[in-house]
């Protein structure tokens, strides 16, 4: 069922990835744009940002959850538990909150 999973999560950061993004379902590689970041935290997604960079946050089934831009700030988006991604123009990356 893991193995699945990961799978999925791999096609799907695929489809999102901007060219010359290269992740793996667990994370051990990831290539992530020096001005934004987007990291797990508890009940959410913490969004960081120097400049201004629209996010855009999808559920696991590929639904837009979320859609918002963070200038110069770091801003936390309270989120059910699950699997999703996280979108900019520069990068893609799989978050799941705990």
């Amino acid at each position: 069922m893991k193995r699945i999973i990961r799978i999925s999560l791999l096609v799907l950061a695929a489809a999102f990835a901007a060219p010359g993004f290269s992740a793996i379902a667990d994370d051990r590689i990831e290539t992530v744009a020096a001005e934004s970041r987007a990291q797990s935290v508890e009940g959410g997604i913490s969004l960081s940002a120097a400049g201004r960079v629209n996010f855009e946050i999808y559920s696991i089934t590929g639904q837009k959850v979320k859609s918002l831009a963070v200038e110069d700030s770091t801003v936390k988006v309270d989120l059910p538990k699950g699997c999703y991604i996280v979108r900019t123009a520069g990068w893609s990356k799989k978050v799941v909150v705990k």
